[in-house]
């Protein structure tokens, strides 16, 4: 079984919540990491990835570099900057919703990581 970080910005809203040592730093995992003798490492990359070299662009780069399992992937990453790619899905989303049916009174949505 492998081991996994989840690598953040803010530790500390987060910590209390999982495992202990599941949830490391951008600094942390930049300074310790790789552990010699450690099984695989998966990385979870929850840095604010919001534009090209930013601290959760590197991150990823950094974690292939090491070889380690990473999510998102630094190819994810440069394709969400590509709005080529996505820009006529998203038009979509921005039309109006279908009002809901007589004698409803929410709507809900399904929206997977």
């Amino acid at each position: 079984m492998s081991n996994i970080y989840l690598v953040m910005d803010e530790v500390e809203s987060w910590a209390e919540d999982l495992p202990a040592g599941s949830a490391i730093s951008f600094e942390t995992y930049l300074a310790e990491h790789p552990i010699k003798g450690q099984r695989k490492t998966r990385i979870i990359n929850l840095c604010n990835t919001d534009r090209y070299l930013s601290r959760g662009y590197y991150c990823s780069l950094l974690a292939e570099a090491r070889e380690h399992k990473v999510i998102p992937s630094v190819n994810t990453l440069l394709d969400l900057g590509n709005q080529d790619l996505y820009l006529l899905s998203a038009a979509k989303l921005l039309e109006p919703l279908d009002p809901p049916d007589a004698g409803e009174d929410e709507i809900r949505f399904q929206i997977y990581f």
